[in-house]
């Protein structure tokens, strides 16, 4: 009877690495290189928190965003701000935040309303590495854990981790005020990058913006 009791205890053994690999694999694969594909994408004037560009940017080259794309949505602002219309525009004390953070605030929102139009991800099992266009590269690791990314604004901290079918990416520049990126693939196959601008106790109702981008 040994035997038969090392044997279960072998199976048992194998069937928990088995299962441990199994639920360690990313729950959909994003790796590939892909460009925006304009046409389904969406481009608002209005991206966030109060602040209102001057015109629609969806057809300039704007700003490339330095970790991935953002999207294009029907988004309305969530507090009091300034206007994102040029050099200048952009008032700090009228989002009530640190100058830092205002700056900060101000960097992800031209990120998110001009996005870059290439991506290339890469992953693992236990990370996902973006590079946007001008070979800017984040390295997320999906745990749910916080990490320090660096902006040209400043250090901010980010989670990430794995949604059901979609990658969670969370920027957050201040308690009320989040930056959310979901990855996620379309039933064709193309990747679907939504960007979040979240703020206060409105969260649940802000509206994606969305950005379609094709496998090159």
């Amino acid at each position: 009877m040994k035997w038969a009791r090392t044997l279960l205890l072998l199976l048992g053994v194998a069937f928990a690495w088995g299962h441990e690999n199994l639920s360690a694999a990313p729950p959909v694969v994003l790796a590939g290189r892909w460009k925006l594909n304009r046409e389904l994408s969406e481009f608002p004037a209005e991206v966030g928190f109060g602040f209102v560009s001057s015109g629609d940017d969806s057809t300039s080259g704007g700003r490339q965003s330095s970790g991935g794309g953002g999207g294009g949505g029907r988004r309305r602002g969530g507090g009091s701000g300034g206007g994102l219309g040029g050099p200048g525009s952009f008032d700090s004390k009228s989002v009530r935040v640190s100058e830092e953070d205002a700056n900060k605030i101000k960097e992800l929102i031209a990120d998110a309303k001009n996005p870059s139009t290439v991506l290339a991800i890469s992953q693992t099992e236990t990370s996902v590495t973006i590079t946007d266009s001008q070979d800017h590269a984040r390295v997320f690791h999906p745990t749910g854990k916080e990490e320090i990314e660096q902006i040209d604004a400043g250090p901010i901290g980010s989670t990430s981790r794995w949604n059901g079918q979609q990658l969670a990416i969370q920027f957050t520049v201040t308690d009320s005020r989040i930056f959310r990126y979901l990855y996620s693939r379309l039933p064709g196959g193309q990747l679907l990058v939504e960007t979040r601008l979240e703020e206060g106790r409105a969260r649940d109702k802000t509206e994606g913006i969305k950005r379609v981008y094709d496998l090159e």
